[in-house]
């Protein structure tokens, strides 16, 4: 997988995946957030804490909370490794089971480092949190070519000259409208009241669509404990949605036989090996 700074659970998409009208459908971006989970706990593990002591210059008290930060970061990327799906399932069912146990292991994760985040960053004074901002506000310029900035319709900006970057719980609301309704219903033969579940299963992916798109924050926060809270926010949409979506799901899959189970989970899979 080629890709620059992949940043699946810690708030963008690569272009190459978010800009593709094939790779936003609906099996890549479930085995992509599925994939970023383990993604994030590599990230974690290099987050460079002493280019942050070397921006604040802190004073001992300071330095012994930046060490309470780098400890919590390592325990967060451990707990990542140890939870996070290590390989993305065939079945539908269990690719949103996957999806769900990733969430929570990112939002777990989270809240294992914020506290440690909050004691360093109140304990700058304001000098430094300038510091802190102003080497945010780089970091996003060197990512995406430009400062992140929304558009009217809340998206992250884009035009011709920089890297199309799509939020995670966007880009989700976009693949699961790809959900492939018609194809399930060309290759697998389904009977009335299949297809009336099938159809309920179908509802409630555009109900998830409208929580995602509501819950979703568009806005970069360029403070620490504002990106914690706002990758938290997004994570908390995600497990929202995919929680709107598995009963139903269930419910489906509830009335096919083994071998349409199969030809679904083959189905969706497909998608994930053609893009």
């Amino acid at each position: 997988m080629q890709q620059n700074a992949v940043k699946t659970w810690g708030g963008e998409l690569p272009a190459s995946d978010a800009s593709s009208s094939q790779g936003s459908s609906f099996g890549p971006a479930l085995a992509e957030l599925i994939r970023g989970c383990s993604q994030e706990a590599i990230q974690q593990k290099n987050w460079n804490i002493d280019s942050i002591a070397l921006v604040v210059g802190p004073d001992a008290a300071q330095q012994n909370a930046l060490d309470g930060v780098r400890n919590a970061s390592i325990e967060t990327a451990d707990i990542l490794a140890a939870t996070c799906p290590k390989q993305v399932p065939v079945a539908l069912t269990a690719k949103f089971d996957a999806l769900i146990q990733a969430v929570d292991a990112f939002i777990t994760g989270l809240d294992a480092l914020r506290p440690a985040m909050e004691t360093f960053y109140i304990s700058l004074n304001d000098e430094q949190k300038m510091r802190v901002l102003a080497m945010s506000a780089n970091n996003s310029l060197e990512t995406t070519g430009r400062p992140q900035r929304s558009s009217r319709d809340g998206a992250a900006h884009r035009d011709g000259s920089s890297a199309r970057r799509e939020l995670p719980c966007r880009w989700l609301a976009h693949a699961l409208r790809d959900w492939p309704i018609r194809q399930i219903e060309i290759s697998i033969p389904l009977s009335d009241s299949q297809h009336a579940a099938l159809y309920d299963l179908t509802a409630s992916i555009y109900r998830a669509v409208g929580t995602l798109i509501a819950s979703c924050p568009t806005e970069a926060s360029w403070t620490p404990l504002g990106e914690i809270d706002v990758k938290r926010k997004r994570a908390n949409a995600l497990r929202q949605a995919a929680g709107i979506i598995r009963p139903v799901l269930d419910r489906f899959e509830g009335t096919l036989d083994d071998g349409q189970k199969m030809r679904l989970g083959q189905l969706i899979s497909r998608f994930n090996d053609e893009n």
